[in-house]
């Protein structure tokens, strides 16, 4: 079994950025190979649902909802705080703004339907006629379980004091958020861009606008981004700026007024904000290289080496700053210093990075950023058209799917993003043969709700829980890696990922209930699984030691800030029971932990005894089959939840 990639690494996403790309894609070859049959959309997991308010919930894996053809609007309202007619209303301003979008009638084109429905899902409520906290029903009106969603399922839908689903939010209208789950519900500028570059290729120029406006009101005073944003229009951490994200906004104001929005139009719009970030390029290359700085990339890496994912935005950002400035966009500065500066830095990324036009300087580890130096984004820079026949060999990965370049570590996952990007590459630069291939990869990988995954693994398949001998399932970082003596040597929030993506991305099936079992203390990875996880409630689990008191005190005020309700506390290792006479010896000392839990007013459900057999049993992999009555609470007080 393999894990997916660890998430120490930026996540690019599936549908603000694959999405981007592979319509792009998709609507390039459209035209010429529209001859091709295509399938229908089936609506499965992992999909988005918009309900009242323009909230966007995603579905648990093995959920199941019928959407309207054509949005992600539930065909069954009500358990989404939506009203009938409420739904048949923003569905028909849906389908108005869609029936204008030009999208291929060919082979690809659910592949291009289902990417521009999850794109505009993600965009923020462009469909709402209100506020977008409006409550459209009590909260006793709500039932507590999506009522689509198959029999046995183990996503129970909690909801907050409003009547609104806890993990639901209404998104700012073009707040192009990565995903409205856990750790991607944030804003990354490439992503915005991307997405706005999307919306106006196929003819949705207001959207478009919308998203560019969105990410202009967020810009730094210097003309910068930060490396995030929340939906808000906040940095959430201390990651440092990256130099692309100035680029990427001006290449798509460029990809608009290619697709038809005027300069002036523009220039009403976001004409200033364009200004600061031409500036800000015009700054960072002032430099004796002409290069800019070293900063992280889409790798969300630290970097001591300039890299080409940070090299060619800042060019293409140069260039389009010169196209605006040719058609009219007032910039606050000359139109022939953009264009000196664009020719000097192109000079210089070619004495830097070529022949090999590598991932970082002066290196040969190709990386997808040298789509970047090639149409459809740039005149092909020296070297970089020969260079660019052999990477998507050298990033090939046994699914088919390419990897983000090839220096990216072994194991094995493809991601859509990047065989995406060079899907693009290849149709503009003629290579027909690779890009309907790469297409057709993305085609057959799709999710269940026809969306694109972020990533694929070897086998091309998702990951699968092991099933012990009495049929339960179970994931463990233990189980994916390639010794079980491996240690796990990572840091707190690397882990708190992985276990939202144990929850994310494993094809659990239909379950009764989902036990997550977490390390003590308050920490990440608890925080992380309490904010991002449909937790239906805690168990809190410890030992007779005073030490251990004091640690299970401050999860239970954890628990009550975070408003997770506490089933009960279990206290292992409580006693020993002789087995020659029957008494009882307390080797850790009395426990208080009854007092503690009676002063917070839950039950302390179960006492589980010091017993060889314990370890007998989980020494043979036959835990299951101990037979007790020490955990009969446990099962009562998840019942009665």
């Amino acid at each position: 079994m393999r894990v997916p990639a660890r998430p120490s690494r930026r996540r690019i996403l599936t549908l603000a950025v694959a999405a981007p790309l592979t319509a792009a894609a998709a609507i390039w070859a459209g035209p010429r190979l529209g001859r091709l049959s295509y399938r229908e959309p089936t609506l499965l997991s992992n999909g988005l649902v918009v309900g009242g308010g323009g909230a966007v919930r995603p579905l648990a894996p093995g959920d199941t909802v019928t959407c309207v053809p054509g949005t992600r609007l539930p065909e069954e309202p009500a358990p989404w705080g939506l009203t009938v007619s409420e739904r048949d209303a923003l569905a028909r301003q849906a389908l108005a703004r869609r029936e204008t979008a030009r999208l291929p009638a060919g082979r690809w084109k659910d592949l291009a339907e289902v990417s521009l429905t999850d794109l505009l899902a993600l965009t923020g409520p462009v469909l709402m006629t209100g506020p977008a906290a409006r409550r459209t029903t009590e909260p006793d009106q709500r039932p507590t379980r999506n009522p689509t969603a198959r029999s046995g399922s183990a996503s129970g839908v909690a909801h907050d004091g409003d009547g609104r689903p806890q993990d639901a939010e209404a998104f700012p209208t073009g707040a192009v958020v990565a995903a409205p789950v856990g750790i991607w519900r944030y804003v990354w500028p490439r992503d915005a861009a991307f997405a706005a570059a999307a919306l106006s290729a196929v003819n949705l120029p207001q959207e478009a606008l919308g998203v560019l406006g969105n990410l202009a009101s967020w810009q730094r005073a210097d003309g910068g981004f930060e490396a995030r944003y929340t939906s808000s229009g906040q940095a959430p951490d201390n990651r440092p700026p990256q130099a692309d994200g100035s680029g990427w906004f001006l290449w798509a104001a460029a990809r608009l007024l290619d697709d038809g929005v005027s300069a002036a139009e523009l220039g009403a719009s976001v004409g200033t904000r364009l200004a600061r970030a031409a500036a800000r390029l015009l700054t960072m290359t002032d430099t004796p290289s002409h290069l800019p700085a070293t900063t992280p990339d889409y790798w969300e890496v630290a970097e001591t080496v300039l890299t080409l994912g940070t090299a060619a935005p800042v060019l293409l950002g140069l260039e389009a700053a010169t196209a605006l400035a040719g058609a009219g966009v007032d910039l606050a500065v000359p139109s022939q210093v953009l264009v000196d500066r664009a020719e000097v830095v192109r000079r210089a990324m070619e004495l830097n990075f070529a022949p090999s036009w590598g991932r970082h300087v002066r290196r040969d580890d190709i990386d997808a950023a040298i789509a970047l130096v090639l149409p459809p984004f740039t005149e092909a820079l020296a070297g970089a058209r020969e260079a660019r026949r052999t990477a998507a060999a050298r990033m090939r990965r046994p699914s088919g799917g390419l990897a983000p370049g090839s220096g990216w570590r072994d194991d094995g996952v493809s991601w859509t993003p990047e065989t995406a990007l060079l899907a693009w590459s290849a149709l503009s630069l003629g290579m027909e043969d690779e890009g309907v291939r790469l297409l057709s990869w993305l085609e057959e990988h799709r999710t269940g709700a026809g969306a694109l995954p972020e990533k694929v693994l070897s086998d091309g398949k998702n990951v699968y829980p092991a099933v012990t001998r009495g049929g339960i399932k179970v994931i463990s970082m233990n189980l994916c890696l390639p010794s079980e003596e491996d240690p796990v040597v990572w840091r707190g929030p690397i882990i708190a990922g992985t276990v939202t993506q144990f929850w994310e991305d494993v094809e659990w099936g239909e379950l009764d209930c989902l036990f997550v079992d977490m390390p003590p203390g308050t920490g990440d990875v608890p925080l992380t699984v309490f904010q991002t996880l449909p937790i239906s409630g805690i168990v809190i689990v410890t030992s007779p030691q005073e030490l251990v008191a004091l640690i299970v005190k401050k999860a239970l005020h954890m628990a009550e800030l975070m408003k997770i309700p506490v089933l009960g506390i279990v206290e292992n290792m409580a006693y020993f029971e002789c087995p020659d006479c029957g008494k009882r010896h307390h080797i850790f000392g009395h426990s208080h932990m009854e007092e503690e839990a009676r002063a917070f007013g839950i039950d302390t459900i179960a006492q589980i005894p010091m017993t060889p057999r314990f370890a007998e049993f989980c020494d043979q992999g036959r835990i299951e089959e101990l037979e007790s009555n020490w955990l009969d609470g446990i099962l009562d007080a998840i019942r009665r939840s």
